[in-house]
């Protein structure tokens, strides 16, 4: 496993591609602006990344320490530490619940 917590594949690549090519397709097709309002491409950033916080828990570290992910990037160690401090999460995505599993017990000592 790569040292990044997200990685793209050959078959991602392709299904990024066959998604740009769908979106150029509803473009042409929607000259009145019926179905799309905006299309904006976000092109690609250089990572920043944050070393693992100091408070998350050893075992869950250790765990993705021995996967080769030894810090996270820095969206995520901002975003778990605010949750650590009791800040309330705004929004709901797929990095938000990556992060908030950084505070949860392992799965085998939850309660049911």
């Amino acid at each position: 496993m790569s040292q990044f917590l997200a990685t793209r594949t050959a078959r991602d690549s392709a299904t990024l591609a066959r998604v740009r090519e769908i979106v150029e397709q509803l473009t042409a097709r929607d000259r009145a602006g019926d179905i799309l309002t905006a299309v904006h491409h976000i092109p690609a950033r250089e990572a920043k990344f944050a070393p693992m916080p100091e408070w998350v828990r050893a075992d869950l570290a250790a765990v993705y320490a021995e996967k080769g992910v030894g810090h996270l990037y820095s969206h995520q160690a901002a975003a778990a530490a605010s949750r650590a401090r009791g800040a309330q999460r705004s929004g709901g995505d797929a990095n938000c619940i990556r992060e908030d599993s950084l505070l949860q017990p392992a799965r085998s000592e939850r309660r049911p």
